[in-house]
């Protein structure tokens, strides 16, 4: 989503002062400085938890993809293809957001903007370690001019060995998850 701290404050403040003008509105007697007091609070609560859970499910669906895209990349560049090539191909393959991300800083440099302020544009859309790593291991390669075809293969080989520490992290917490479960439904039907 992308959204800058001073976005999120101030959607937070017009959310909270509409909640505020709608409870004044609704709410009569005695409880109507309390309930406006209260409707203002979760006016500014609500929307800071509907972004942050809306921004983490976007970053995890593009962490899910990065290994997928990284490989598209690869063969692509080993096949022959420019880098600029293999970007769009990847956008093209690829849907929201890993393909929206890229087809935009492929946009930004058709457009004439450098190929570093792109790929630093990529790494504010989505801000998660892997991206930056990447990003800052091809604005590297663009700088000394070594080959980008052994820093995307590189940066595979380690995004998914990434992809499968992750995996085995989720498997060994799943006993500790199943415990509660078991103990109260299955245990006492014995």
């Amino acid at each position: 989503l992308g959204i800058s701290g001073k976005t999120l404050a101030v959607t937070k403040t017009v959310s909270a002062f509409l909640f505020w003008i709608a409870a004044g509105t609704f709410i009569r007697g005695k409880l109507v400085f309390p309930g406006t007091i209260l409707a203002a609070c979760v006016g500014y609560i609500l929307p800071g938890l509907w972004l942050s859970s809306r921004v983490k499910g976007r970053v995890e669906l593009a962490r899910a993809q990065l290994a997928d895209a990284m490989d598209l990349l690869v063969v692509s560049v080993e096949a022959g293809l420019g880098l600029d090539a293999a970007l769009q191909r990847v956008a093209t393959r690829f849907r929201k957001p890993l393909g929206e991300i890229f087809s935009k800083a492929m946009a930004e440099i058709s457009l004439g903007s450098s190929r570093e302020a792109a790929f630093r544009g990529i790494a504010e859309a989505l801000p998660f370690d892997e991206i930056k790593s990447f990003t800052g291991s091809i604005i590297q390669a663009e700088r000394l001019g070594t080959s980008i075809a052994a820093v995307l293969r590189s940066q595979a080989s380690s995004l998914r060995k990434h992809r499968r520490l992750r995996a085995e992290e989720h498997a060994r917490k799943a006993p500790v998850k199943i415990l509660f479960p078991l103990v109260i439904f299955i245990f006492p039907s014995l």
